[in-house]
């Protein structure tokens, strides 16, 4: 069973971070459980699943180094939503 059926909050950060080339850390640890994080193989699982699908983890979003398919991403502005979750504005250089 892959992990993000096992965990489906995991799914939509795989979603999200595929979207945007890169997660907060504060995002990734308000989103996924206390069931996920207490588990270490299942958490080592989630991290090595966001390093296969290219989804950075950091601290803060001008340390991203995103970049999607042949369009190169300049620093995404981020603003918070009234949930506390970041939203990204990308900017894509031609």
């Amino acid at each position: 069973m892959l992990i993000e059926e096992k965990y489906p909050e995991v799914q939509i950060l795989f979603k999200v971070g595929k979207e945007k080339g890169y997660l907060l850390y504060e995002e990734v640890q308000t989103v996924l459980s206390d069931e996920v994080t207490g588990e270490p193989k299942d958490l080592e699982e989630v991290y090595t699943r966001f390093f296969d699908l290219g989804i950075e983890i950091v601290t803060d979003p001008d340390r991203a180094s995103c970049h999607t398919g042949s369009h190169r991403i300049r620093r995404p502005r981020c603003s918070r939503d009234r949930r506390g979750f970041f939203l990204a504005v990308l900017i894509i250089r031609s």
